[in-house]
This record gives structure tokens, sequence and C-alpha cells, in this order.
């Protein structure tokens, strides 16, 4: 998971994560390959939590979200999508080749 505090002089503080899979592999010799990563999605806030944006990456899409239960609820509809599912998959069968 990314953490970052994005600051710009006369703007309004912007914080933001990101969550991303990952598959490492320990060979050698090492090369990008033995290493990937997907980030998933990303969560944009200001000062205050919410509102705060959620962004899809993997799907697209973005969600407002105002309330924590509105947040969870995003959430879950992106990590159980179809697609986050497939790129799991494909990380795990890649980790055990």
């Amino acid at each position: 998971m990314g953490v970052g505090q994005d600051i710009s002089l006369g703007t309004e503080c912007e914080f933001f994560f990101a969550v991303a899979l990952q598959r490492v592999f320990e060979s050698k010799p090492y090369t990008a390959l033995n290493r990937y990563s997907y980030t998933v999605l990303r969560v944009n806030h200001g000062v205050e939590i919410y509102p705060l944006t959620l962004s899809d990456i993997a799907n697209n899409q973005s969600y407002r979200c105002d309330t924590e239960d509105k947040f969870l609820e995003s959430l879950e509809t992106v990590l159980t999508s179809t697609k986050v599912r497939k790129i799991l998959r494909s990380l795990v069968s890649q980790s055990e080749s």
C-alpha cells in the first residue's frame, strides 16, 4: 500500500493512499519480470477524511463517499469485482509456477 501527502502552496492539502497487488520472485538473474505490481485503487481526501473519492483503477470507476458506510460499501464492490479477482488469481498462479 502506498501512502502520500500532496501539498501545494495556496491550495487545500490532499492526502491519498493506494492499494496494489504485487508478486515478487526471488530468482537470479533479477529482472523487472521478477517483480510485478498492479494498483487496484486509490483513495483521495482532504484534511477531513469525508468526503473522499475512491478511484477504482482496475475497473476505471470512481466513487464519492460521504460516510464510512458508503466507503466500506464501495471498497467491497472494488475488491470483490470480477476483474480484481481475476488479477489476484493470475498473480497467485504465476507465483506457484
